[in-house]
């Protein structure tokens, strides 16, 4: 995942091959967890989307972990909106 001023870029790696780049614009984003049931852990991926784009992580991680990603994303592009009022 790469994080550009004005979109995300995203880039699955499934170890055996790469899957295609995808990107979303960080107008209107919003973060969540998606809760792996499957797992005893608290695993889950992360989902990024806006009103014309989503983006689902393919790499499983702790809740713990996604909720600190996910904040900083959030951070990140809330202080760059806040920055151009």
């Amino acid at each position: 995942m790469t994080l550009k001023q004005d979109k995300i870029l995203y880039i699955a790696d499934y170890r055996l091959f790469i899957d295609g780049k995808q990107e979303i614009e960080v107008n209107n984003l919003e973060a969540e967890i998606i809760y792996k049931s499957d797992s005893n852990d608290q695993m889950g991926t992360l989902r990024l989307k806006n009103n014309a784009t989503m983006i689902e992580t393919v790499a499983q991680a702790s809740v713990s972990d996604l909720d600190e990603i996910k904040n900083k994303i959030l951070m990140r592009y809330k202080s760059d909106r806040e920055n151009e009022v």
